[in-house]
């Protein structure tokens, strides 16, 4: 179903190689502080490059990809508290870009993320436990797996992902539970892409 048109807002996300946290104090007012350097590769595996966090629900953990200089990258999740550094996807040898643009699920158990690993870009769902993963869409567009982001709707009840039918690229909605796919958006002069959920639920195409 097609959605509202919202003001265009965009995800930034960090690819300085290294992972900053920025802490607040409160007296009086919130006040920045100067970054604080929480991650960056480990002095055994320097060439990685470490690039766009995503903060698990409960604050605990960070979902990075990483790589030699944004490429072959996998997904690792960093415990903030003990500092250890976790790899749960590994390469392939199709892969360019790698795995990209994590997004942790609403509950925290598994991270989505996107891939040019195997034939073309695809939509992948890691499980953290487990570090199963599984394909859960392939895509149709022809761009850099950073141009696919997708996102979790707030109640992990649903993926919205942008996707090329015909000459047009516009979003879709992947159902969890069932797999059903829903167009979303309905563009036809310009490519839609980055979206994201709204704490309400809407969806906000840029």
């Amino acid at each position: 179903m097609p959605v509202p048109s919202y003001p265009a807002a965009f995800r930034r996300a960090f690819d300085l190689g290294i992972v900053l946290a920025l802490i607040t104090s409160w007296q009086g007012q919130a006040t920045a502080q100067d970054p604080v350097l929480e991650l960056s590769a480990p002095p055994d595996q320097s060439e990685l490059t470490i690039h766009h966090p995503d903060v698990s629900p409960d604050g605990q953990y960070l979902a990075v990809s990483a790589g030699t200089t944004f490429s072959n990258s996998t997904i690792w999740v960093f415990n903030r508290q003990t500092e250890s550094l976790d790899q749960l996807t590994s390469l392939d040898d199709q892969m360019n870009v790698g795995d990209v643009c994590a997004r942790w699920s609403p509950d925290g158990q598994s991270i989505l993320f996107v891939s040019d690993r195997g034939e073309g870009l695809g939509i992948y769902l890691v499980d953290i436990a487990t570090h199963s993963t599984r394909l859960m869409h392939k895509l149709n567009l022809k761009h850099l797996a950073w141009w696919a982001q997708a996102d979790w709707s707030p109640d992990g009840s649903e993926i919205i992902f942008p996707d090329q039918l015909g000459d047009n690229q516009n979003l879709f909605s992947y159902r969890i539970s069932d797999g059903h796919i829903e167009q979303v958006t309905e563009e036809q002069a310009v490519r839609v892409m980055f979206p994201a959920w709204s704490p309400d639920g809407h969806t906000i195409p840029l």
